[in-house]
């Protein structure tokens, strides 16, 4: 009876081993502002090893301005639509990592400024989205885009369903090489 015991065990430790790849880790979280899946740990120190979402990450590094078109409720719930002229930068932790640092700055049409804050960004390995967790907590996630030299537009949504923005950029530093990213 023993022997059958340790036949069966042996033989459900080889089929583990067999179900068991060399892929890459991945690290299973709760995001602080909601949603759990898998992604890498992004770190200014942590390098990727896939060149397409790096080249993505720097053609997307510079400074952007152009208009965004912002769809809310306001704290009453009363629905809201502004447009502003904008001015995004976006800097890489260093070459070699799809995240890093950045700011916007909203201004009217007459010039004066009427909101600036930074945030933290990084692509999403799985979707290639653009995620923006600025520093009030607030987070945007880029879900439909085009990226390239010269131009940068799409839509971004805020992660509780409460901010739509349409946005359409042209860079105005840090021109790249030749490459284009749409996603949709």
């Amino acid at each position: 009876m023993k022997r059958k015991y340790y036949t069966v065990i042996a033989m459900a430790m080889v089929m583990a081993m067999a179900f068991t790849g060399c892929e890459r880790d991945y690290y299973y979280y709760d995001e602080p502002w909601g949603g759990d899946y898998f992604v890498d740990p992004y770190t200014p120190d942590n390098s990727h090893d896939d060149g397409y979402l790096i080249s993505m990450a720097s053609v997307l590094r510079g400074q952007w301005q152009g208009t965004i078109t912002t769809d809310f409720y306001d704290a009453e719930g009363n629905h809201k639509r502004q447009t502003y002229n904008t001015d995004f930068q976006f800097d890489q932790y260093t070459s070699n990592t799809i995240n890093g640092r950045g700011r916007e700055t909203d201004f009217t049409e007459d010039g004066k400024e009427v909101y600036r804050t930074s945030f933290t960004w990084y692509i999403d390995e799985r979707t290639e989205d653009i995620y923006l967790k600025f520093d009030d907590e607030r987070v945007m996630v880029v879900t439909s885009f085009h990226l390239d030299d010269d131009s940068f537009y799409g839509t971004m949504q805020s992660s509780d369903g409460q901010e739509t923005d349409e946005f359409n950029l042209k860079r105005y530093t840090f021109s790249n090489r030749g490459l284009t990213f749409d996603v949709e």
